[in-house]
């Protein structure tokens, strides 16, 4: 945080094996190989190290070696203390260790196990009180909200319920409040709810079916709320965020600062269909979220050619109910006598 110490990664790659392929770029091929570690087969061993840039001493981070992944180095607000993310080869172990830069000294400070899998993520915040952290977890089946104390003594879930967190928005020290994105009223929706660090019931600021994505200034006074559904374009307004002594809070709407209705009289001009949210169910008794775009003239009892547009990996949601799911090439199949549908986890 200041600048002292430059914490880096080191790998010694002897252990592992070499792949090789052709380059064919050439009048006469040429054979490429480097290290590449297959499933199964040696990693690499890392090491963490940190380097006193005042002193020019360097010293290694403890910590158990072995058949072992060091996913993320992040720096506390601490200048000495660096914190290492360990994991085990089969990834259902996650330590985080507190390192102190002087000497590599560590001490666990959070463990998180599971019988299969611990998602690893970028959602780890260090409050300026230099005590205590912010993260997101998935360890009771959705994403929500923690905070532990760096000592580790001390863990609170903040938020709770069958949705999923989706984005952090904002962290507001100064009145202990933090803003998120949730994945509701259905899997397909977004809206924007706070809390406070004592895990306080969660207050809605956007509500309703739609995408909302809000944008804070710094002193959390204001935000801009970029808002769309699945089949009308986005607009943009701009809200007070007003706090009182209760420490309550009203949204009050400035302005709306792009309604695009432009886009609109030229999306009708186009001949833009109406999509609709469907729900399929898959031969585990699952019911899959999906949408439908049908031709405008679309006769019940003729049939259609379908495209059916999915992505069956995982991280990824193409049926959200936003402008751009479905897309200008949709429309043209669309106007062109097809069916498109698009269904999420198939």
């Amino acid at each position: 945080p200041k600048g002292n110490y430059i914490a880096y990664y080191r790998f010694d790659e002897s252990k592992v094996k070499e792949y090789e392929f052709t380059i064919y770029d050439n009048k006469y091929n040429e054979q490429y190989s480097y290290k590449y570690p297959k499933a199964g087969e040696a990693n690499s061993v890392v090491e963490i190290h940190i380097y006193d840039v005042n002193a020019g001493n360097n010293v290694k981070a403890d910590y158990e070696q072995g058949d072992i992944y060091i996913p993320r180095i992040k720096w506390t607000r601490d200048d000495n203390t660096l914190l290492v993310f360990w994991m085990n080869r089969h990834q259902n172990d996650l330590k985080l260790l507190a390192t102190n830069a002087k000497d590599g000294t560590a001490h666990l400070v959070y463990e998180e196990k599971n019988k299969y899998f611990v998602e690893i993520n970028d959602d780890w915040w260090f409050l300026k009180d230099g005590k205590n952290m912010l993260y997101t977890s998935e360890k009771d089946g959705y994403r929500h909200l923690y905070m532990n104390s760096l000592d580790g003594k001390k863990s609170i879930q903040l938020t709770k319920g069958p949705y999923e967190i989706t984005d952090v928005n904002g962290i507001d020290e100064d009145n202990q409040r933090i803003y998120y994105t949730v994945a509701y009223p259905t899997p397909m929706d977004r809206n924007v709810f706070e809390t406070d660090f004592k895990g306080s019931q969660p207050k809605a600021i956007t509500e309703g079916s739609g995408w909302h994505r809000l944008v804070f200034n710094k002193d959390y006074s204001k935000y801009f709320d970029y808002y769309s559904n699945l089949n009308t374009p986005q607009t943009v307004s701009l809200y007070d965020l007003i706090i009182n002594r209760g420490n309550q809070f009203t949204s009050k709407l400035e302005k709306v600062e792009g309604d695009n209705d432009k886009l609109k009289e030229k999306l009708t001009e186009y001949g833009y269909g109406k999509a609709e949210f469907i729900r399929v169910p898959n031969s585990k008794g699952d019911t899959l979220n999906g949408w439908m775009l049908k031709p405008a003239d679309f006769d019940p009892s003729k049939k259609y050619p379908v495209l059916f547009c999915n992505y069956g990996g995982p991280g990824s949601q193409q049926v959200s109910n936003r402008f751009g799911a479905v897309s200008a090439w949709h429309q043209l199949l669309a106007q062109k006598g097809f069916i498109v549908v698009s269904i999420d986890n198939t």
